[in-house]
Order: structure tokens, then sequence, then C-alpha cells
């Protein structure tokens, strides 16, 4: 039990101060006021869709997924910059098995990334963004039964990509976003699959 709950700590740590360490590092290189401007944070949420594998399409259905990310970067030209940028998301997964009468899953997914954000200039006021990541994606199941309860947890490799258009809105972006997350996990047990979704999600980014 003492092991199964520090494990389950441990994972949820790394991811945490992954984050925070290379969001610190994107923010620190922004070295002169020029550079400082283009360093934001957002807040978003969206849907994810299982999809390309299997094991995953018979464990999860349509999900709720909330997040923040933050960065900063340079201008590569007046049309165009490169960031670097971290993100921590939370889904807590519907399951098929919510409302079985013999046993119920409940399943939280927790992703850290690093990776790079790219953006292009289309209009004035238009911004299309791409961007990829890789980091940690933690799953933490709990399944209920007339005996009790248990849980188990495992921490795999998380990649990401995502394409969107970004909006001005007064002081602030509006962005929409079409992402493709995938979450790697090898445990030789339960969690012994290749989690794919469709993320659609729509974000608020504030300039820092």
């Amino acid at each position: 039990m003492l092991s199964a709950m520090k494990r389950t700590w441990v994972g949820l740590a790394v991811p945490v101060v992954t984050l925070s360490f290379f969001f610190s590092l994107g923010l620190a290189s922004q070295s002169s006021p020029a550079r400082a401007e283009n360093a934001f944070i957002l807040v978003g949420g969206g849907l994810l869709f299982p999809m390309g594998d299997d094991d995953w399409e018979n464990i999860a259905e349509a999900s709720p997924t909330v997040f923040v990310r933050g960065g900063g970067g340079r201008l590569l030209n007046p049309r165009a910059r490169l960031m670097i940028e971290g993100s921590f998301e939370v889904t807590p997964i519907s399951t098929n098995f919510e409302d079985n009468a013999i046993f119920q899953l409940d399943l939280t997914r927790f992703r850290a990334l690093i990776g790079v954000r790219y953006e292009q200039l289309v209009s004035r006021g238009v911004l299309l963004a791409l961007r990829g990541g890789i980091g940690i994606d933690h799953l933490r199941g709990e399944l209920t039964t007339p005996l009790g309860s248990e849980s188990q947890d495992d921490t795999g490799l998380a990649l990401e990509v995502g394409i969107g258009p970004w909006f001005s809105a007064g002081s602030v972006l509006m962005g929409f976003e079409l992402a493709l997350p995938v979450g790697l996990h090898d445990d030789d047990g339960t969690f012994d699959f290749r989690s794919t979704d469709l993320a659609m999600v729509a974000s608020v980014r504030f300039r820092l």
C-alpha cells in the first residue's frame, strides 16, 4: 500500500517539477525587454476523443480536459516567432465502465510537456500556431467492486502535436486547436497500451 502511494506521488511530482523547471528556463532566457513581450501564459480546455488503439478505445470515451501552458521566445522576423513552452494538463477520463453494475473504473490522466511553438502572422490580428512537445503521461486508476477498491498508476512517455488559429481580442488572444496527444505505457499489466486521442480545445492567452 505504501509503495503504491509512493509511486503515485513520485509520478505526480516529476511532471510538476519538470514543468516548473522548463517554464522558468523559458522565461529566464528572455534577456531583453523586446523578447520579454513574447512571454505568455494561457489556460484552456476542451474534449478528447479516443482513437487509433483498440485497447484504449475499449476503455475510454470522449472526455473533458483542462490545461495551462506558458513560455516565451523571440521573433524570427516581423511575421514569425519561435518559442519554448511548458504545459500541464488534467483529464478525468470518461470510461466504458462507469455505469457497470458489477464494477466501476475511475481513471484520471496528468500530462506535463516541454516543447516548441512556431507562430506565423497570416493577417492583421490573426496568427497560425504549430506546436510539438514531449514529456510525461501519468495515469491513475481506481477499480471499485462489491469486494472493495484497488488503485493502480503508471507513468509513460507523452508525445503531442497541435495546430490552430489565434485571434486578437483586446489585451488577450483567443485560440482554437486540433491536437494529437499520445501516451506510451508499458507496465506489463493494466496500463499496457498506447493512448491516442484527437483533442479539440479552446484557450485564452495572456501576455506577460
